[in-house]
């Protein structure tokens, strides 16, 4: 699974997402390593991000009960397991920021039942009255619902919580939401 947030706006953003994509799904032809395939596209836009952009990107492959994963600066996904919750920090930094990047992989377990929630930083830094929506309020929500909801209602519960916080979005919002069912 891969998550990722170009900064800036417009039709250029959108083409660099697409680059981005095209990026990471041609390197995981032959890896299935997170911190390889980032480091690999990390090289791959060397040179055609304008200087101004750079791409948080979060990448996990999900097999054998495993979670392996790496985070290139992305907001951190949140882990819910029978524990409680855990944060997937960056790794490294965003794409495209530095020459000769290498990010770390980490791997966690990810049993029947865990859920794993990811969204862009357009959630947390949701403002009303110049204070953000939040890393806590983001956790209160999952932890309250993160474990019963089906991921597609748990992605709508969220949106309820982050419109009713702000009806007016300053910055783009993708949610999502996996469980593990088998």
């Amino acid at each position: 699974m891969l998550i990722g947030d170009v900064s800036g706006k417009g039709l250029e953003v959108a083409a660099l997402s697409a680059m981005v994509r095209f990026f990471v799904e041609a390197r995981t032809w032959d890896s299935e390593r997170p911190a390889e395939v980032l480091t690999q596209t990390d090289r791959l836009l060397r040179g055609r991000l304008p200087s101004t952009s750079f791409v948080a990107a979060f990448m996990g492959v999900i097999a054998d009960g495993r979670l392996r994963w790496a985070n290139a600066g992305h907001a951190p996904p949140i882990l819910l397991g029978p524990d409680g919750d855990r944060a997937l920090a960056a790794t490294g930094v965003p794409l495209g920021v530095e020459e000769g990047i290498h990010y770390e992989e980490r791997e966690d377990p990810f049993e029947v039942g865990d859920v794993l929630f990811a969204a862009t930083d357009g959630l947390i830094e949701a403002r009303r009255d110049g204070v953000l929506f939040g890393d806590q309020r983001l956790r209160e929500v999952l932890l309250e619902h993160g474990r019963h909801l089906h991921p597609e209602e748990l992605v709508a519960a969220v949106r309820r919580e982050v419109d009713a916080w702000t009806p007016l979005l300053d910055d783009d919002l993708v949610l999502l939401a996996l469980r593990r069912c088998l």
